[in-house]
């Protein structure tokens, strides 16, 4: 009877022992387990710094300046006429008009269709086109001894003075009183007799 019992827990003994090949596969298991989940993880991160990096390119930088250049009160307009017949530039300034304020450059070559754009800034935008012809005579009102004076522009000479118009400027508002002192470009005869007749009625 002893013995019986004692032969049982012998076998029992023998059916408990570990088996090396369970244990090295359970072990490998658990390392591919660990290393996937780690891997995993890895994977993760990365996608994530790769979508942030990304989203960072979409925004912009804050010392980028994103501000368009627009028309103001204070800009000045350049038109440059060229003349291609005698290889003439001619210009004219101008202040924009009240509803060219705020205009972009695209809003600008829209209205302006005929002109080539060359520079564009809120302090000066300048426009320019082809005349295929001669270039008109160039006058300028300005003023002698007090009275309004017509001066036209000789090749050789430079200004040289035209007439002298009985009207004193003195007469005139101020504000034309200061253009006639700066000088008055004007292009053409034409264009000049109906300057005068405005100076002159």
């Amino acid at each position: 009877m002893y013995m019986g019992s004692y032969n049982r827990s012998k076998k029992n003994r023998k059916s408990i022992k570990f088996n090396p090949l369970v244990v090295l596969l359970t072990l490998l298991g658990f390392i591919v387990v660990t290393y996937l989940l780690l891997f995993d993880n890895i994977l993760t991160n990365l996608n994530k710094n790769l979508l942030s990096a990304t989203d960072q390119e979409k925004i912009p930088a804050k010392n980028v300046s994103t501000t368009v250049n627009r028309v103001t009160p204070s800009t000045e307009f350049i038109f440059r006429y060229h003349y291609t017949e005698d290889d003439n530039l001619v210009e004219k300034k101008e202040k924009p008009s009240y509803y060219e304020i705020n205009m972009t450059e695209e809003d600008l070559k829209e209205k302006y269709k005929s002109w080539s754009i060359v520079s564009f800034s809120q302090e000066q935008v300048v426009f320019e086109q082809k005349v295929e012809n001669k270039a008109p005579d160039y006058y300028v009102i300005g003023e002698k001894d007090g009275y309004i004076a017509i001066y036209y522009e000789n090749p050789e000479l430079g200004l040289r003075l035209r007439e002298i118009v009985q009207r004193p400027i003195n007469s005139l508002p101020v504000d034309e009183q200061n253009k006639i002192k700066e000088g008055i470009i004007i292009y053409g005869e034409e264009n000049l007799i109906k300057v005068l007749e405005d100076y002159t009625s």
